[in-house]
């Protein structure tokens, strides 16, 4: 059975976009050699990302931009609330990642992306 190319490269950017939120860390083998390894760093970037906000937020109030101002707070509420339902997801995710059980781990993806927005 044959399948067009494109279908394949859905495939691909759906697979690929599961790694968003991950960074390579790389590790030296020998004199020339490396071996990549990923790990999460998305703790990090959360109190990053949190820390950019309230810094965002502080500018929309001192620049009267209520509206801007109220769309922060929401955000940062989010955030703040969110962030142990979406780390224990990203347990999920890897673990799913891991037993390459690729349809659970879109459905945990899709309800991280929900909660972070």
């Amino acid at each position: 059975m044959f399948y067009r190319k494109s279908i394949f490269d859905e495939i691909l950017k759906e697979f690929e976009s599961m790694f968003d939120n991950v960074q390579p860390t790389y590790y030296r083998v020998g004199p020339n050699g490396f071996i990549m390894s990923y790990s999460n760093h998305t703790d990090l970037d959360k109190a990053d990302e949190t820390a950019k906000l309230k810094s965002e937020l502080q500018d929309a109030v001192d620049s009267q931009d209520f509206e801007r101002a109220v769309e922060l707070r929401d955000r940062i509420k989010s955030i703040e609330e969110n962030g142990e339902k979406i780390s224990n997801l990203q347990t999920k995710l890897q673990k799913a990642i891991d037993k390459q059980d690729f349809e659970r781990a879109i459905e945990i993806r899709d309800e991280i992306k929900k909660l972070q927005s």
